[in-house]
């Protein structure tokens, strides 16, 4: 009896070694199969496809630029981005009201960005703040893309940051930098309840 107890309490502890190294495997499995792939991209190339509307002008508290489409060749680090990017924008520019001896205007982006490639696309939606500084007027600035893929690049999505060796004058072109996400586009979630009052 004393043995048919030790071998079926053996038997229980290698079947319980064998499923928790096979789920130890499996979990090493998933988790190398969902990655974020860091990537670069040097621009090399801008073409202004159509300008802008304008409205406002110098000496103005506010003036805009809607409706500009621009083309940029760019070399990624990674082949799943192809190297064309076209960009749709709107931007306004606001007078900064607190009379800083230091920043002249904020600017307010938003971009429409498509990327095509001969196996899918990369469509999506950035967002950037700038500052015009006085009176040297470079213009620093934070811009966020996000993008979702389509065609071979069904189920990744990518987010990328515009990068600058120093602060930008007007006109200069960005290289990109950021992460493609072996993963759909994160939802975005219910809007918070309001405060109780």
């Amino acid at each position: 009896m004393r043995a048919l107890r030790l071998l079926f309490a053996g038997t229980v502890s290698l079947m319980l070694l064998v499923w928790m190294s096979g789920a130890v495997v499996g979990q090493d499995e998933e988790d190398e199969a969902v990655a974020a792939t860091h990537v670069t991209g040097t621009t090399t190339a801008e073409r202004n496809v159509s300008p802008p509307t304008y409205t406002g002008g110098y000496g103005y508290a506010h003036n805009t630029g809607y409706g500009g489409v621009w083309e940029r060749d760019i070399d990624w680090s990674d082949p799943r981005l192809p190297s064309v990017m076209r960009l749709s924008d709107n931007w306004d520019w606001y007078a900064v009201g607190d009379a800083s001896d230091e920043i002249n205007g904020a600017i307010s982006l938003v971009q429409n960005v498509r990327l095509d490639g001969p196996d899918g696309t990369w469509t999506g939606t950035a967002y950037g703040l700038l500052e015009e500084t006085k009176p040297v007027e470079t213009y620093p600035q934070t811009l966020l893309m996000v993008l979702g893929g389509t065609g071979a690049y069904e189920g990744l999505s990518a987010m990328l940051r515009t990068t600058y060796a120093e602060p930008p004058a007007m006109g200069t072109v960005p290289d990109l930098e950021g992460y493609i996400f072996e993963g759909g586009l994160t939802p975005i979630p219910e809007a918070p309840e309001p405060l109780a009052e």
